[in-house]
């Protein structure tokens, strides 16, 4: 779990450096995009470290809770895909704005 968690937010970190200003990232890429992009780069470090107590009570149960990052990446991702789809029909004016 360590090793995930890690990883992670080694990935979030080299993200939000990538994205910060559009530093290396397109300037057309929103920033509630850019938003949508951090969370999904933090939800497997989140649901690693719920899962660390869980060990407590019995590893099988941690390892259960794994499978909660694939419903949230669904989720997220179709808010994102929702997110570009609404940008998509307000015109490539809006792409800033969003």
């Amino acid at each position: 779990s360590l090793v995930m968690i890690i990883t992670g937010l080694a990935n979030t970190l080299l993200w939000l450096y990538a994205s910060h200003r559009h530093r290396l990232i397109d300037p057309g890429v929103s920033h509630r995009a850019i938003g949508l992009g951090t969370l999904r780069n933090l939800t497997a470090p989140a649901d690693f470290l719920a899962s660390l107590p869980l060990t407590f009570i019995h590893p099988f149960v941690a390892i259960v809770a794994w499978v909660a990052i694939y419903p949230i990446l669904v989720v997220l991702v179709r808010t994102e895909r929702a997110t570009q789809s609404v940008v998509a029909a307000a015109g490539p004016l809006a792409v800033h704005d969003a």
